[in-house]
């Protein structure tokens, strides 16, 4: 995931594009602006908030497919990189410290829904993008 806009009205009205399905007119009052007839649109066109909100987009579609991996084909997923335990997500490093694995050769999907899967049984805390 990228870096939010600078200019969190900016931001604000991108989020509210994206995971709102607003419309810009609306999406640009939600941001704080004042209600005006063309400035939503020319909002919508620059070129960092068109790149922002095709990165949430992008970012909300991938939350979306990860929620509907079952968790068995995640456990399966696992087990192909050698991850059968809790314990196998680690390695020992130097003086006995505890190194989370490289986990970049596992599906981000993959991992996303792992994530949703300890957020719903055990509350662990995270928000999907």
């Amino acid at each position: 995931m990228s870096q939010p806009l600078r200019n969190p009205k900016h931001e604000k009205f991108a989020r509210a594009i994206v995971f709102d399905g607003k419309e810009p007119p609306e999406a640009y009052v939600i941001a704080g602006f004042q209600k005006d007839r063309a400035n939503h649109w020319k909002l919508f066109r620059n070129p960092r908030v068109k790149a922002r909100i095709a990165e949430l987009t992008e970012d909300r579609e991938l939350a979306e497919r990860a929620a509907r991996v079952p968790v068995a084909d995640v456990l399966a997923e696992f087990e192909k990189h050698d991850i059968a335990r809790l314990a196998d997500f680690y390695h020992p490093g130097p003086a006995g410290v505890l190194v989370v694995r490289d986990l970049g050769t596992i599906k981000v999907e993959t991992a996303l829904a792992l994530l949703n899967s300890l957020h719903e049984s055990f509350g662990v805390g995270w928000t999907p993008p």
